[in-house]
């Protein structure tokens, strides 16, 4: 099946009471060793349904927020990877929420890796140009 194309809107439910999906258990689902982790951005209460498009971009994080905006909740990873839990295998697929500070006081933003692993990645990078984001459509 493999992700959606580039720019084509579909649609994801995320249950925001799901103990799966709050931040720091995110942390401990993706193989992380939570103790010491914070969570300082805002959550997803109950159950939303949003539209969304994947928008391909590279750069620092400043400008890549530029253009896919910085107003999403990182748990919605969560309900793209259970929407689309099989990877295209060559983009990896993140959400501009560096809401997660690691033990080590750096800001970290979860992502799908291109092969289907969710992860999680500093901020602080300068990102490729096949990366992909997952952006609200209003």
């Amino acid at each position: 099946m493999g992700y959606p194309k580039i720019g084509e809107v579909f649609e994801l439910t995320l249950d925001g009471n799901d103990p799966n999906v709050q931040p720091l258990a995110m942390v401990k689902n993706y193989g992380y060793n939570p103790e010491g982790w914070k969570h300082d951005g805002k959550t997803v209460e109950g159950q939303q349904t949003q539209k969304f498009k994947l928008v391909q971009k590279g750069g620092s994080w400043d400008e890549i927020g530029k253009e896919v905006g910085n107003d999403l909740e990182g748990q919605w990873l969560e309900a793209f990877r259970k929407a689309y839990p099989e990877s295209n295998g060559k983009h990896p697929v993140g959400v501009h929420d560096a809401s997660w500070v690691s033990p080590y006081g750096y800001a970290y933003f979860p992502y799908v890796f291109g092969l289907g692993l969710p992860l999680f990645l500093w901020s602080g990078n300068d990102f490729d140009d096949f990366w992909l984001w997952l952006v609200p459509v209003k």
